[in-house]
């Protein structure tokens, strides 16, 4: 190995731990907000508001992981839905 070269995959690993944190960051701001949109200014039951919260931040999850974290990979778009969420997200084949 050269003097300033990178090792073959430690880059690539830091970038992709780097980013799957930050995208698992958003999601938690995003079930944060959503639970306190539907129950505090919706005054939906809280344990219904949850379940969607939880939901919203699945999708928003798996559609950023696909998207940046795995968008080198070419998943985005494979046929099916996504397996963690109740909703089939609907894709591009």
């Amino acid at each position: 190995m050269r003097r300033n070269q990178r090792p073959k995959y430690g880059y690539y690993v830091d970038h992709v731990v780097d980013v799957f944190g930050a995208v698992g960051s958003l999601g938690v701001s995003v079930q944060l907000s959503m639970l306190a949109l539907l129950k505090g200014f919706l005054g939906v039951y809280y344990l219904a508001a949850t379940v969607v919260a939880v939901e919203i931040a699945i999708l928003h999850n798996s559609f950023w992981h696909e998207r940046w974290t795995w968008g080198d990979r070419g998943l985005f778009g494979a046929p099916g839905g996504s397996p963690d969420s109740l909703v089939s997200t609907p894709r591009r084949g």
